[in-house]
C-alpha cells in the first residue's frame, strides 16, 4: 500500500514510517526541516519525501496531490505534528486559541477533505491521527490541546460515521509519555531530565517510558487492512496512564 507520513523525520512519525515500511508499504515523507527529512529517508533505504509545513495551505495541498502522483496513489494518511503551548485559562489570551486552531485542528480537517474523496471512490482508505492523552483526559496547564484534541475527536467520530461503509477509516493514536528527543528536551528546560522522570514515572503502571516503536507497531495494525472494523475511535499506547474508563 501507499502511505504518506506528515512529521515522519523523526520520534513518533519516524517509527511509524518505519513500522508500515517494514510490512511492505511505499513510505513518503513530509516534515518540515530538510536535514532531518533526508537523513530519514536514508535511513528508511531511500525513502521518498517533500518538504514542507503543515500550518500551510498550499503546502497541504502540495503534499496530497504531489505525494498521490509520486506514490501513483494513496492507501494510508497518518497526520503527525506538534501540540500547542502550555498554559491555563488566566494565561491563555484569545489569540492563542485562533492560533491553537490553526495548528492543530484545521490542518487535519483540511487533510481529510483533500485525501478522502479519492478514497472513498475507491473503497479503501486509512487515516491516521497522531494526538494526545489529553483527547480522553483533560492534562493540568494544557487548556489549549485540552480544548482542540477533544474537539478533533469529534470530528473524527463524524467522519468515521459518514465514511465506514465506503472502506475509509479514521481514528486517532494516543501517545502517552514517550522516549523522543522532544520528550528530553522539554524535560531539560523544566528542570532536568532526572528530575521531570521522577515526577512522571509514578503516573505510568507500566514503570518507564514508552518505546516509538511500541507507537509505530499500534499504528501499523490501525493503518492495515486487518483493522477494516476500527474506526472513529481512539488508541491510547500509554502504558497504563489514562485513568477514565474509555
Amino acid at each position: 500500500m501507499k502511505a504518506i507520513v506528515c512529521g515522519g523525520s523523526k520520534g513518533i512519525g519516524f517509527a511509524i514510517a518505519a513500522a508500515l515500511k517494514k510490512r511492505g508499504h511505499e513510505v513518503l515523507l513530509f516534515s518540515r526541516t530538510l536535514a532531518t527529512l533526508q537523513e530519514a529517508a536514508d535511513r528508511l533505504g531511500g525513502a521518498p519525501f517533500i518538504q514542507g509545513d503543515l500550518g500551510e495551505i498550499r503546502d497541504r495541498e502540495r503534499l496530497i496531490a504531489e505525494g498521490r502522483l509520486h506514490l501513483n496513489g494513496l492507501d494510508i494518511l497518518v497526520i503527525n505534528s506538534g501540540g500547542p503551548p502550555p498554559g491555563d485559562f488566566r494565561s491563555t489570551p484569545l489569540p492563542l486559541y485562533d492560533r491553537a486552531y490553526e495548528a492543530l485542528l484545521k490542518p487535519v480537517v483540511h487533510l481529510h477533505q483533500l485525501a478522502a474523496p479519492a478514497m472513498m471512490e475507491k473503497g479503501f482508505g486509512r487515516i491516521l491521527t497522531v494526538s494526545s492523552l489529553a483527547a480522553r483526559e483533560p492534562v493540568p496547564d494544557l487548556i489549549l490541546s485540552n480544548t482542540f484534541r477533544a474537539a478533533l475527536f469529534g470530528f473524527i467520530k463524524t467522519f468515521a460515521r459518514e465514511t465506514a461503509a465506503r472502506g475509509v477509516t479514521s481514528n486517532l493514536l494516543l501517545p502517552g509519555y514517550v522516549d523522543t528527543e522532544r520528550l528530553r528536551e522539554l524535560a531539560r528546560k523544566r528542570g532536568g531530565v532526572e528530575t521531570v522522570l521522577r515526577e512522571v514515572l509514578p503516573t505510568i503502571p507500566l514503570g518507564r517510558l514508552l518505546d516509538p516503536a511500541e507507537l509505530g507497531e499500534a499504528a501499523a495494525f490501525l493503518c492495515s487492512k486487518e483493522a477494516s472494523g476500527v474506526t472513529g475511535t481512539s488508541l491510547a499506547v500509554d502504558g497504563g496512564a489514562l485513568r477514565g474508563i474509555p
